[in-house]
């Protein structure tokens, strides 16, 4: 990623946080208590793992149906890292609005029908939190974006 990438996302993150309830990203982010994160991760770090002997490790990170997905890939490790990095953007997200009670495996990380990323949270305190995740990775790092909203509780 390039100086010239990097401003451009911070650019992005101020636009959305100055203005807030005047700008609607789509309409897809309301107003509300917003938080953000982001984290990068080496793809090489989950190059090794394998589902059969890894599975006590995958198994505290990653829930059944993201193992599936990832392990159903010619090359699991891009898929494990994005999805990795994708939680850890998600708890970061959460820490910046108050929330520290979460781990990897209470979020999940899915597909839409048209493939774009989406978040399920496991346990049922999340209810009120709206979260947007975008993940990419190259042939070395694997990153993610996250946008989380805090619904008021009459909506």
């Amino acid at each position: 990623m390039n100086s010239k990438s990097i401003n451009i996302i911070f650019v992005s993150i101020d636009l959305l946080l100055v203005h807030g309830t005047e700008r609607k990203m789509n309409n897809t982010i309301p107003s509300g208590t917003i938080g953000v994160g982001v984290d990068i991760e080496s793809l090489e770090r989950f190059k090794c793992l394998s589902r059969e002997k890894d599975i006590s490790y995958l198994a505290k990170i990653f829930t059944e149906t993201e193992l599936d997905y990832c392990f159903s890939k010619e090359e699991a490790y891009p898929h494990l890292a994005a999805r990795f990095v994708g939680k850890e953007a998600v708890i970061k997200a959460l820490y910046s609005i108050g929330i520290r009670d979460l781990i990897y495996s209470d979020i999940e990380i899915t597909n839409d029908n048209y493939g774009v990323p989406m978040v399920r949270y496991i346990c049922n305190t999340m209810r009120n939190i709206t979260t947007k995740i975008s993940l990419s990775h190259s042939a070395e790092n694997a990153i993610a974006f996250v946008i989380i909203r805090e619904n008021d509780t009459d909506e």
